[in-house]
């Protein structure tokens, strides 16, 4: 769904917004969103180790 949301870069909102909903039926929208919020910055560390592996590499 983010990636096809072409007006936010690399899915940034509604790519949240989607899991949210998803995830609010079985936790809670409080913890729903905190799941959301943390798999996204999740997913901004492990691109910069490989961003930073890939320099080291070269």
């Amino acid at each position: 769904i983010g990636y096809l949301a072409i007006f936010a870069p690399g899915g940034i909102g509604p790519r949240e917004a989607v899991m949210t909903l998803l995830l609010a039926p079985f936790f809670g929208p409080a913890v729903a969103a905190a799941l959301s919020l943390a798999s996204r910055l999740w997913l901004i560390v492990v691109e910069a180790v490989a961003a930073l592996i890939a320099l080291k590499i070269k």
